[in-house]
C-alpha cells in the first residue's frame, strides 16, 4: 500500500501521501478513502486536499482512467475548495497531476514542499477571517 490518507488538520486539510509505485487500484482506493472522510463532515464544511507526490516513483499513465477514478474532484457538490499538489521540481509528476485534475471543481495549486502548501492555506484562512 504505497499511500496514506489522513487529516493533517482535522476537518480542514486532508493529506494524501504517495510513495513508490502507485497503481490504478491504489488511486481507486484513495478515492474511496477521500469520499469516506468527506462524507463524515457536516454538509457546509469545506476542506482542502494536500496531495504529496514527492516520494512517488511512478503512477499509471492511463490519464483518462486516473481522472475518472478521482470522483471527489469533479463532483458538482464537492466540499473540496483547494487541491494542493506537492511535487517538488519533478516536471513529469507535475504534468501528470495537472492532467488528472484538469477541469476539477476545486482550485489547483502546486508547491515544492508540504510546508509551502500549509503556509498558503494559513494565508488563505487568515484572509477569510
Amino acid at each position: 500500500m504505497p499511500y496514506q490518507v489522513q487529516w493533517e488538520i482535522p476537518e480542514s486539510i486532508l493529506r494524501v501521501r504517495l510513495w513508490g509505485h502507485v497503481t490504478l487500484e491504489d488511486f481507486i482506493a484513495i478515492n474511496h478513502l477521500i469520499n469516506e472522510a468527506i462524507a463524515m463532515l457536516t454538509p457546509e464544511t469545506q476542506v482542502s486536499l494536500l496531495v504529496d507526490v514527492n516520494e512517488a516513483h511512478s503512477v499509471p499513465q492511463t490519464f483518462n482512467d486516473l481522472k475518472a477514478s478521482q470522483t471527489y474532484a469533479r463532483a458538482s457538490n464537492s466540499r473540496i475548495k483547494y487541491i494542493l499538489v506537492v511535487c517538488g521540481n519533478n516536471k513529469l509528476l507535475r504534468l501528470m497531476m495537472l492532467l488528472i485534475f484538469n477541469l476539477a471543481r476545486p482550485s489547483l495549486q502546486f508547491f515544492d514542499t508540504p510546508v509551502q502548501a500549509l503556509s498558503f492555506m494559513s494565508i488563505v484562512n487568515r484572509a477569510r477571517t
